[in-house]
């Protein structure tokens, strides 16, 4: 296992929660966050934004806006910024 752990799963539910496990096993979300900063047509995104080890949920919103959240828990965004163009795809990752 790396510094952080493993990656885990979990999946976006329409209108705006996500549900997230801390194992790659069925059974129950550990989290169950409702994402109020989400609207119609969001693609979910998930990264460490913050750069404390911990994997949290965003959205990218077309033309080229980001929506992010640095806890596992119910609320607002608290990191937004714009880049990208109609069209673009997100990606996410650690580039360096």
């Amino acid at each position: 296992m790396g510094q952080y752990g493993i990656t885990t799963i979990g999946v976006f539910r329409a209108p705006n929660s996500f549900f997230l496990r801390n194992s790659n096993t069925s059974g129950n979300a550990d989290y169950n966050i409702s994402a109020s900063f989400v609207q119609s047509g969001d693609v979910p995104v998930v990264g460490d934004w913050d750069g404390d080890g911990v994997t949290t949920i965003g959205v990218y919103r077309s033309p080229g806006f980001w929506f992010l959240r640095n806890t596992n828990t119910s609320g607002s965004y608290d990191i937004t910024f714009s880049f990208g163009s109609a069209g673009d795809k997100p990606l996410v990752g650690r580039w360096q």
